[in-house]
């Protein structure tokens, strides 16, 4: 393969039961009337004007009279983001011509333009004109993106745009902090995500997506296995899904850990209420990193540990993001850049590592420019198209653990990356057939990164990934006199093709892998609501993998490993209560070998290939409850709890080995790995105090060994038998001003680790430590907001779970930003 050169949780069914034509509307559902007048998470696509309301007033509970036809013949504008009711009414109704106005504290009319109807609703608060009611409890296209979770069976979560902004991210994985079972590892070096979720990790056990692009890339770590390397700018990200385990839907196949979904910017992310067009801008500085001090092929760290003020510019990140909205075309441009330099670890705390407290932390320092490109385009009956580009470069240091482990704090040359992506994603979402919610998406996304070899002036590593795909699915809704069915079904292909070589100021360049690998997919699924308090839901897929890769410069053949596997699935849910499911899952998943895993190759020992490896099995129980509720407390409140035991067990699981058909060292599977735990998220909002609480705890972790091998690659991935995220603030000024502490505990390791192996295998981590934010925010107005933070206020030297080459993490750092929309 010639090298590369630089150059949902699920999706909504609006199941809409209004009238084609009505004399009259009056949308007026009660139960949600404590929403008027508060912000509310909206998602209400583009449909005809009526509907569009219906699903509106549902959510935030103002009254809509409206009496006429005409307005059916006009499509709303998608209102998708955080807004008011008045808000929300003006982005719906922009540029449709219609007008509306206020006749009470929680009632509107609406005109549209040429229609000669009757004026209703005047003086709704005293004689008010009562009109039939219309049931739109169909409409639902309003759920809160926070409380998506605390509605699904199963193990799902959400980190919403308004989470990543508490505590803004120092690096890109730090999205993840809040988020029960998910660890982003070796953060603190090299600027990708390397997602653990469950305590399973690399070679593709976790997909992690951009707009659906998956990049698979994956680089060899010596003693710590082989990782996955995702690209991204948190500036650019407007909202994150993740599922956790084998999947059910689209996205699914070849995955056994879960999959993670990032969605980027949108028109409703940028433009503000009712614009058609604008500007957000935002910019942060920040203290406590230093330029690296770089010469080749390394340099010593510096005698000054002194950290830099916030005017040092070594900390900062900005970007900005322009929108424009009309009737039928979105558009989204931005850009962003992140600068950040070796940080400096805290200075309180014992130091078992060879950093030391209060020191410039090497190979630390990031920095990127993304840019991204949207456009919608929008037109009858529900369906859209959505093109989009997005790019990602960086000069970023990286400490490879072996190198670090040996050459301790010395500074390397940086690492190059560069990430594209494209997509292509089609909507239909018809409005005169239930049978027909369609989604049609066609990606690619390129990778190429350079990592440097401690000893050499100009040596170094290149990995380059080309990666394409698509997936298409429908939903179908059947409604009889007996069992209401909703039917899911499509089907997925990725390809993605691999190389590297290895770059020798000695030696003339040498290719190290070429490989391709392709998985394909096709799944189906049956949700019965058997009665008002019970579903069953019932379903299987296909999944089938090929992969094929040799070592050019060992002159080896192509060896290749390929299978089939059909994997069912099935959920009970049941809703004793309004607000309240309990649910029991089983689900099963296979996550194919990789291309390494296949051919072999490895840069600092030679890994022999084994095409005769079986595919890694997954089989996973879950036993949950989800619990959403507002008034529980205090008139107004609302409370989200949900609690999910876990039981995965992995067959066939692949790690290292030295029982081997060819060779001393080998990629092989072993007789099993298991996790078994507990995750809680909970939450409660009263308006002017509000806290949230994440907690993972495993109850048995096991791992078979791998026959002879130097250490167990798995237990590099093992995590902490006990996290906790909690979060608390208070609310002032009108609720225009948040003050509030984030404190994250990290337990002991869920497995002990046997260093008779290997000394370095398992990566080093602080436990039982307890680590303390501060995050404030203040709107000044509906153009500005201003945010502030102190990580690590104790300024304690600790390393985080499943780091990288035992690196401490960051000591006490102050930020402070802002957000411009106009």
């Amino acid at each position: 393969m010639p090298f590369l050169r630089k150059h949902s949780v699920r999706a909504f069914a609006f199941s809409l039961m209004a009238g084609a034509a009505p004399l009259a509307l009056v949308v007026a559902l009660p139960a949600a009337a404590q929403n008027a007048g508060q912000s509310v998470a909206l998602a209400i696509p583009a449909q005809p004007v009526p509907r569009a309301l219906a699903a509106l007033s549902s959510r935030t509970g103002i009254q809509i009279l409206y009496a006429g036809n005409k307005a059916y013949e006009i499509t709303s504008t998608p209102v998708s983001g955080t807004y008011t009711p008045d808000q929300a009414l003006r982005t719906l109704l922009a540029g449709t011509g219609i007008s509306h106005r206020f006749v009470g504290a929680n009632a509107v009319t609406i005109s549209v333009p040429g229609e000669d109807v009757p004026q209703v609703g005047a003086g709704v608060d005293g004689d008010a004109v009562q009109l039939e009611t219309i049931d739109v409890s169909g409409a639902g296209g309003g759920v809160p993106a926070a409380d998506l979770p605390f509605q699904t069976p199963g193990s799902t979560a959400v980190v919403t745009r308004e989470e990543i902004d508490r505590v803004p991210p120092s690096r890109p994985g730090d999205v993840f902090n809040s988020t029960p079972g998910v660890i982003a590892a070796s953060k603190n070096t090299g600027g990708a995500v390397d997602v653990n979720i469950r305590g399973l990790q690399g070679m593709n056990r976790v997909k992690v997506m951009v707009d659906g692009t998956q990049q698979d890339s994956n680089t060899y770590r010596n003693y710590r296995g082989f990782d996955n390397r995702s690209y991204f700018d948190p500036e650019l990200i407007g909202g994150i899904e993740i599922e956790k385990g084998p999947g059910t839907g689209p996205y699914s196949s070849g995955v056994i850990g879960g999959v993670v979904n990032m969605r980027t910017l949108g028109a409703q992310d940028v433009l503000l209420d009712d614009k058609a067009f604008g500007v957000r801008v935002r910019g942060s500085l920040g203290d406590n990193t230093i330029k690296p001090q770089l010469s080749p092929p390394y340099s010593l760290p510096r005698p000054d540990d002194s950290a830099p003020d916030f005017l040092s510019m070594d900390n900062f990140t900005g970007s900005l993001a322009a929108a424009a909205r009309g009737e039928h075309v979105d558009v989204v441009a931005a850009i962003s850049r992140r600068k950040q330099g070796n940080y400096f670890s805290g200075t309180k705390g014992e130091a078992p590592t060879y950093f030391q407290p209060g020191t410039e932390v090497t190979n630390s320092s990031l920095d990127s420019t993304s840019i991204l490109l949207k456009g919608t385009l929008r037109w009858f009956d529900g369906q859209s198209l959505e093109l989009g580009y997005s790019n990602y470069e960086s000069e970023v240091g990286y400490a490879h653990p072996i190198q670090a482990l040996f050459r301790q704090r010395q500074q390397f040359r940086l690492a190059d990356v560069e990430s594209s992506r494209y997509t292509a994603r089609y909507k239909w979402e018809s409005e005169e057939h239930s049978w027909l919610n369609l989604r049609a998406n066609l990606w690619k996304a390129e990778l190429f990164s350079t990592d440097p070899f401690a000893d050499q002036p100009t040596g170094h590593l290149e990995t380059a990934s080309d990666s394409w795909g698509w997936e298409i699915w429908n939903t179908s809704r059947i409604d009889n006199a007996f069992v209401p069915v909703t039917l899911k079904y499509g089907a997925e292909y990725s390809v993605a093709d691999i190389s590297s070589r290895n770059i020798v100021s000695v030696i003339p360049p040498y290719s190290m892998l070429e490989g391709e690998r392709k998985v394909f997919g096709a799944f189906a699924s049956a949700e019965f609501d058997v009665t008002t308090w019970m579903k069953i839901n019932t379903g299987i897929r296909y999944d089938y993998f090929e992969s094929t890769g040799n070592v050019p410069f060992a002159g080896g053949p192509p060896y290749s490993a390929d299978g089939t596997k059909v994997l069912p699935n099935a959920t009970v849910t049941f809703t004793p209560f309004d607000g309240v499911q309990l649910f029991a899952k089983y689900a099963e998943g296979m996550r194919a070998p990789s291309v390494r895993e296949v051919a072999g190759e490895a840069l600092y020992e030679t890994m022999y290939p084994n095409p005769y490896l079986r595919p890694e099995m997954s089989r996973t129980w879950e036993f949950g409850a989800n619990y959403l509720g507002n008034d529980l407390l205090l008139e107004g409140d609302k409370a989200r709890f949900k609690a999910v035991y876990f039981d995965n067990d992995i067959t066939d699981y692949i790690s290292r080995s030295t029982v081997c058909p060819i060779g001393t060292n080998c990629f092989a599977n072993i007789d099993e790995a298991r996790f078994k735990g507990m995750e809680i998220s909970a939450g409660y909002d009263m308006g002017r105090a509000f806290a949230d609480v994440a907690v993972n705890h495993y109850f048995d972790v096991e791992l078979t060994s791998a026959g002879g091998a130097r250490g167990q690659w798995g237990s590099a991935f093992v995590p902490p038998e006990t996290t906790v995220a909690l979060t608390a603030g208070l609310r002032f000024l009108d609720e225009s001003m948040t003050l509030g502490t984030k404190v994250t505990y990290v337990g002991k390791r869920a497995l002990p680790f046997d260093r008779s192996g290997s000394l370095y295998s398992a990566p080093f981590w602080n436990e039982n430590i307890a680590i303390v934010d501060l995050f404030g925010s203040y709107v000044v107005n509906e153009h500005m907001r201003i945010d502030v933070s102190v990580e690590n206020v104790a300024d304690r030297f600790y390393v985080d779970a499943l780091g990288v080459a035992s690196m401490p993490s960051p000591g006490r750092t102050v930020r402070a930003g802002f957000t411009s929309k106009f």
